[in-house]
């Protein structure tokens, strides 16, 4: 095991840096310690290159997501996550009394909300999170009337809005 042909961290961080979804320079060390904990820090070719081909079937299966409704992407925006498809869980927009089930599209740039309509999705409602802008985003629970049901939501305040 010990000659066998192995990733260290610097590498590891420089390289998944330079493709977008591996990693970042700001999470990449903490990646790199999770995928080498049983191994003493060494990262083998084997199993890096498993979680390179992992990585390379989340990014195909990210880029045949359809685009939010009514959004043109710019040519670097690329999608990250998506909530509330048929394969992932539902979404649901809460503003005071009043509920929206939809899909959720996290993009490098924006927050994309799209309610659902009868058949299709509704033009999507674009939160722009590169901008300068005072706003702030952050965990919380959430439920219809402001009640703290639901444990896995996000919370995004603007003086745009």
């Amino acid at each position: 095991v010990d000659d066998e042909a192995s990733i260290g961290e610097d590498a590891f961080v420089w390289l998944g840096s330079l493709v977008p979804l591996v990693v970042d320079v700001a999470n990449g060390r903490f990646t790199f310690e999770t995928l080498t904990a049983a191994t003493a820090q060494r990262l083998h070719f084997p199993a890096y290159d498993i979680f390179l081909k992992e990585i390379d079937k989340c990014i195909k299966y990210l880029q045949k997501q359809t685009t939010p409704s009514g959004v043109e992407l710019t040519d670097d925006e690329y999608i990250l996550h998506m909530e509330g498809t048929a394969k992932t869980q539902r979404v649901v927009r809460h503003i005071g009394g009043t509920s929206w089930p939809g899909r959720l599209t996290l993009t490098n740039y924006a927050l994309y909300f799209e309610a659902s309509g009868v058949i299709t999705y509704e033009d999507a409602l674009k939160i722009d999170l590169s901008k300068k802008i005072d706003h702030t985003v952050k965990r919380a629970s959430t439920g219809p009337w402001g009640a703290p049901l639901f444990d896995k939501a996000l919370s995004y305040e603007s003086s745009q809005l």
